[in-house]
């Protein structure tokens, strides 16, 4: 749900711009309020490190993608 749903919404804005990086910041905090979150008023407890969930999947994580390597592979792709 969040690589098909949530990455893709500031895709075409990524595509042609650089984005600040507190804009990359608040993105990345969307998907782990999304991740890891029950309801609305609970915070939610990680039990793994977000950085392992970033993981790609053949080396155990999810393949959840930061927006700041979203926005510079578009941006490479640019180039």
């Amino acid at each position: 749900m969040i690589q098909s749903h949530l990455e893709s919404l500031p895709a075409h804005t990524m595509q042609c711009f650089q984005l600040p990086q507190v804009t990359l910041d608040q993105l990345n905090r969307t998907h782990r309020q999304f991740f890891w979150k029950n309801s609305a008023s609970d915070k939610g407890l990680p039990s793994v490190a977000w950085d392992k969930i970033c993981l790609p999947k053949t080396k155990g994580g999810l393949g959840i993608r930061k927006a700041e390597a979203i926005n510079q592979a578009f941006q490479d792709k640019l180039a």
